[in-house]
């Protein structure tokens, strides 16, 4: 063993004694809160779904922003099991790969990071031999990317079947590594071709970025009819134009690439049949991004064999798209089905009994319920196939049970074999428990609906009660990004929202009003500027006046006293800031440069606004300033450097309580009538990460959540004016969460 090699596998035993720390109290909070997810369901990319043959029923799912879910078949729903990764550790809910021991139904690993840059933590791999209520962790020398390019393949993280303590994972820029202790260390496997670490092995995704992808795929084959102590054929695949595939017949020592394999596409997934078939998916881009190009292939592992059996050849009459997911019957080898990918409208799911000899089209003649997720449905009341089907699973015990993934969630069958009888097949969402969207904005109006949100992607809804289900997203225009809500004091009913126009729309207003607390929607007649959108808004009191801070267009901040019929600039402002209302006199606004410290005040309806002489430290992004309700010129501002109030209007700001790095506030309904409106906050107090809750003006805090629920990336808090002491919490990619004081 070299030098180098002996100091990495020092670095990386260090790494493992130091990181294996065991996450999962079951303490509880301070105050005693309950908390639950907004129902949405879904709204987000799945990005694999893992089935464990040690037993029936048990299942997982990885997400690109939303940490991992366990299956719960009596109720058919999703559980969390990475909650407990807060603030601190937002990174680990970007799941890079998901595996489980074959011969345990309890252990099961995720390796964790969202994305691979400097500017975020090393990837981890996390182990648990309890189904995801408690992890240990490992941190390891390269990062991952969860939320990047090849998402969708793998999977790249993968348990000998014949010894459990094996483990090989592949990264995107750092090769194949491999463990023999379950998880807790980790080597760099040298004899690797140096190909996964190379120019090759990466694709320039979203524009001009160009992001590693790597290895994809680690597959086991076992030897037939023999016992193993440790397997010995290992595939391992890496996302290239050029051949990827490359298998080792002596436990991963040596590798050489795979003779008489398809080129010019990238492998995308894999299954392995029980009579050694190696059944493949390629896609000429990695997973989710624009493939234009694919097939699928079968590899005879003993004979050394390649057919082509794609389903339908991409080209001019069937149109541009690749291969994602595919999967095999555990009982019945010739059992195959496939996913097409980005075919945008017409994917399909195809099904074979003759080991892809002959394929049948399921979308023939499927039945899609949208019932158990209605938003989904589109403005006729359809339930479309989904997009970004990435991967799909056939239930080992069950070859009528099938689910596949897609970019707002996952979708099944428990009639799959009725295809071969030309009967129509049933498929539903299964994202009851499942909730991934990421708020951008939220709003507990003081009467009507219990929430509006402001949504990324899916635009947000109005949520009339928390618990129940939404009919369909905002419409009229419709967002694809809803990045801003603001009512009125005087009239909850009018509320303003700003966003991004939808997929393909290059002509709706990008601001509209509701004058009906959001049921209905209508677009501003006119825009400021012909780019503008997004960015933040802010009503008067009285409903007359908005101020719109906009991105795109010359930077410029905008007033309207007409519901957007004209717009004037407003002077003294320009850049990326936050305007806010007060909520007693209607003439005066604020507006806040939370990088610089900037505040900005109105005294004339928004017109003109004059820098105050009073500077706040640096505030994150996302933190919001809270102009205290019921009183006049009364401000609250969460810093990194923690908690600042004025009574002033601005002119000047004290340091209140002991709450630091504050991410965002919210405030709520008082717990007496007269009283300060409760103040919720994300930061930490004592060096502990939490979410907190002042009675006070933030003078004194308690702690609402515990260890367990955390959520991780937090962005937007919001207090609900009606109900004292309830709080909603936005999240990274875990919805939108909400918190209320234990009845019990």
């Amino acid at each position: 063993m070299s030098i180098e090699k002996v100091m990495r596998t020092l670095a990386v035993l260090l790494w493992g004694s130091l990181a294996a720390i065991s996450i999962g109290s079951d303490s509880t909070s301070e105050s005693g809160y309950v908390w639950k997810n907004v129902t949405i369901r879904g709204g987000g990319f799945v990005t694999g779904i893992i089935t464990s043959p040690a037993e029936e029923g048990v299942m997982y799912a990885r997400t690109d922003v939303g940490g991992a879910y366990r299956w719960n078949a009596s109720d058919e729903s999703w559980i969390p099991i990475t909650d407990m990764f807060g603030v601190d550790d937002w990174h680990l809910t970007g799941i890079e790969s998901l595996a489980v021991d074959p011969s345990n139904a309890s252990r099961v690993y995720l390796a964790a990071g969202i994305y691979n840059n400097s500017y975020v933590p090393n990837g981890e791999i996390l182990r648990s031999d309890d189904r995801g209520h408690t992890w240990d962790r490992t941190r390891m020398p390269f990062g991952m990317g969860g939320n990047e390019a090849g998402r969708g393949n793998g999977e790249r993280l993968a348990v000998d079947p014949a010894d459990g303590n094996v483990l090989f994972f592949g990264s995107r820029d750092a090769g194949l590594w491999k463990s023999i202790d379950a998880a807790k260390t980790w080597n760099k496997v040298d004899s690797f071709p140096s190909m996964a670490e190379s120019d090759d092995a990466g694709v320039v995704a979203w524009g001009t970025t160009t992001q590693a992808v790597g290895i994809i795929n680690v597959t086991f084959v076992p030897t037939k009819g023999e016992d193993e102590t440790s397997t010995q054929t290992i595939y391992a695949a890496v996302s290239s134009l050029k051949p990827g595939w490359f298998r080792s017949d002596d436990g991963g020592e040596t590798w050489s690439l795979v003779e008489g394999q398809p080129s010019g596409s990238r492998v995308a997934t894999a299954a392995l049949s029980s009579d050694r078939k190696l059944y493949v998916t390629y896609s000429n881009k990695p997973s989710p991004i624009g493939s234009d190009g694919g097939s699928v292939w079968r590899h005879d592992i003993d004979q050394g064999t390649w057919q082509e059996i794609t389903p339908l050849v991409p080209g001019p009459e069937n149109g541009d798209f690749g291969y994602g997911g595919i999967s095999v019957s555990r009982a019945n080898p010739s059992t195959v089905i496939t996913t097409t990918l980005d075919r945008w409208g017409r994917d399909e799911v195809f099904f074979s009994q003759d080991a892809g000899e002959t394929w049948i089209s399921t979308s023939e003649k499927a039945v899609r319920d949208p019932s158990e997720c209605p938003w989904l449905a589109n403005d006729q009341g359809h339930m479309e196939i989904g997009h970004w089907m990435s991967d799909i699973e056939i239930d080992p015990f069950d070859d009528n049970k099938v689910c596949y993934v897609t970019g707002a969630g996952i979708i099944g069958s428990s009639n799959l074999t009725d295809a071969a009888r030309n009967q129509a097949t049933y498929w539903k969402p299964q994202v009851k428990g499942l909730e991934e969207t990421v708020p951008l904005a939220l709003l507990s109006p003081a009467e009507g609906a219990d929430l509006i949100s402001a949504v990324g992607d899916i635009g947000g809804f109005k949520h009339d009660s928390v618990d129940d289900l939404v009919s369909r997203s905002h419409r009229n225009p419709r967002f694809s990004n809803t990045t801003s809500l603001a009512t009125a004091v005087s009239d909850p009913k009018l509320v303003v929202r700003a966003g991004h126009r939808n997929w393909g729309d290059n002509e709706s207003a990008t601001i509209a009003y509701s004058l009906d607390g959001g049921q209905s929607w209508q677009p501003a007649p006119s825009l400021p500027e012909p780019d503008v959108n997004q960015g933040h808004v802010a009503v008067s009191a009285d409903g007359q006046v908005w101020v719109w801070s906009p991105e795109g267009g010359e930077g410029t901040v905008w007033r309207t006293a007409d519901r957007g019929q004209n717009w004037t600039s407003a002077s003294g402002l320009n850049g990326r800031l936050r305007p806010h209302a007060d909520p007693v006199d209607s003439d005066v606004f604020y507006a806040t440069d939370n990088s610089k410290g900037f505040v900005y005040v109105s005294v004339d309806k928004g017109k003109s606004f004059t820098r105050s002489a009073s500077e706040l430290p640096e505030a994150t992004y996302w933190s919001t300033m809270v102009p205290v309700a019921g009183r006049r010129g009364y401000l609250i501002m969460g810093t990194k450097e923690g908690v600042f109030a004025s009574t002033d209007a601005g002119a000047s700001f004290d340091k209140v309580g002991e709450l630091t790095e504050v991410v965002s506030l919210g405030q709520g309904k008082s717990a007496s009538e007269g009283e300060l409106p409760a103040l919720f906050g994300v930061g930490k107090l004592d060096g502990v990460q939490g979410f907190y809750r002042s009675s006070d003006g933030g003078k004194s805090w308690i702690r609402i959540n515990d260890d367990r629920h955390q959520f991780g990336e937090i962005r937007v808090v919001a207090g609900d004016p009606k109900r004292f002491g309830r709080v909603y919490i936005g999240t990274g990619g875990r919805g939108i969460i909400y918190g209320d004081i234990d009845a019990n």
